[in-house]
């Protein structure tokens, strides 16, 4: 979620405070509780204005089905405490934090907080209009920052939790831009000083020295919103894929970030299909992708898409597919419920439509092309064009091996 102007204002009201705290504690676990105060800040930005009726209402429509339950109340519970003492539960979010998921590595319940935050992911998209936005946003704020707290080693920060593999532990790998947040804390404290102040010439010679020092180049408003855009990519992701990544579909794992600076597929256009019934189709049928990755290779004259690769796998029982879209820039990853037609997509929260329709499309179009081998498929290089010409699809490879999961990585 996006730290705003308000939650800025939230942050001064309890920063002192926060600091007496943070200030003397080891390195990682200050940048830890930094951290949980800034994503506590953002929490209390998006409900502050929501009646308590409303949260509550909100919480349980939020919540309902998501599993395990008892750590769902937990989360609950929380958010109730936010709206009721503002100021205690920003200073003590960390201390949540960190008592929860000592339970979980002393219980050995990391499937299951990978279970609870994959749903909440998930359900921040089924329920975003039938229950307030900030209520659900709150939830998911909350749920991405125990991310956090569940790497293998808890203090090595330039590590990421990706998954979980088969026997319960957690796949760790890089974190892209680690400590990007760092010169800003450190800027922080020293405007709390009154070392500089904002706006100054000072000021922005100091915020620029601060990340050059992480080999972070800003110029600009712009450069922090690029960045701050390319940390929500990458982490919501990671959140929505957390259940289904393990030693066996880590091939998948979302570990390369999307960098670019715009949104794709937004030319991409296709012949008339008639893609209605298709969901219902693929759902009534069951049809399941052969063992392996499968990757399809385009030839597109913007050189914009490169190729989507899929993988099959099996989540509590069902089937769903994993995919991965290599475009110019970067990656995007996501899932595909086979069950009941859900696509998962970070490019849900693009502005513009077009991205996430036209890669629905895209998606279903090649997918159904493995598995509807009886339908009357159109040839897929007749289907799709990209600025007005042809997108070559050339003819998938499947890849088929055993356990892909690289220790090294």
């Amino acid at each position: 979620m996006d730290y705003s102007a308000k939650s800025e204002a939230i942050r001064l009201r309890y920063y002192n405070k926060a600091q007496e705290k943070i200030i003397g504690k080891p390195g990682p676990i200050q940048l830890l509780m930094e951290r949980s105060f800034s994503s506590a800040c953002m929490v209390l930005d998006s409900i502050e204005e929501v009646s308590l009726p409303d949260l509550t209402l909100g919480l349980l429509g939020f919540s309902h089905g998501i599993q395990p339950a008892d750590i769902a109340r937990l989360y609950n519970e929380q958010l109730g405490f936010a709206k009721s003492k503002p100021e205690e539960f920003s200073l003590s979010l960390h201390s949540f934090f960190d008592k929860l998921t000592d339970k979980i590595r002393k219980q050995h319940r990391f499937a299951e907080i990978a279970d609870f935050i994959g749903a909440a992911m998930r359900m921040h998209v089924h329920k975003r209009l039938a229950i307030p936005p900030q209520v659900a946003n709150a939830y998911v704020n909350l749920a991405l920052q125990t991310l956090e707290y569940l790497r293998p080693n808890r203090y090595d920060m330039e590590s990421c939790i990706y998954g979980v593999d088969t026997k319960g532990n957690p796949l760790a790998g890089p974190y892209p831009y680690a400590f990007s947040d760092v010169p800003g804390i450190k800027v922080q404290r020293k405007m709390a000083k009154a070392e500089c102040a904002p706006g100054t010439d000072e000021y922005r010679t100091l915020v620029q020295e601060a990340f050059a020092e992480y080999g972070i180049t800003v110029r600009s408003p712009y450069d922090f919103e690029k960045l701050e855009r390319i940390q929500r990519t990458h982490i919501n992701t990671v959140a929505a894929l957390l259940p289904f990544i393990n030693e066996n579909t880590w091939d998948m794992a979302p570990l390369v970030p999307f960098e670019a600076e715009f949104a794709p597929l937004i030319k991409l256009t296709h012949t008339h299909l008639d893609l209605d019934m298709l969901p219902q189709i693929l759902q009534s049928e069951q049809l399941h992708l052969p063992e392996g990755k499968i990757t399809f290779r385009f030839e597109d004259s913007l050189e914009e898409l490169r190729s989507l690769s899929m993988r099959p796998t099996l989540y509590k029982g069902n089937p769903f597919v994993l995919y991965v879209l290599e475009v110019q820039g970067g990656c995007f990853y996501g899932y595909y419920d086979i069950h009941d037609g859900f696509l998962y997509s970070i490019l849900r929260e693009v502005n513009s439509p077009l991205p996430i329709q036209n890669f629905a499309t895209l998606f279903m179009v090649l997918y159904s092309s493995l598995v509807l081998s009886d339908m009357d498929f159109p040839s897929l290089n007749s289907v799709f064009k990209q600025g007005g010409r042809p997108l070559h699809i050339q003819a998938p490879v499947i890849e088929t091996q055993g356990n892909i999961f690289d220790t090294a990585s």
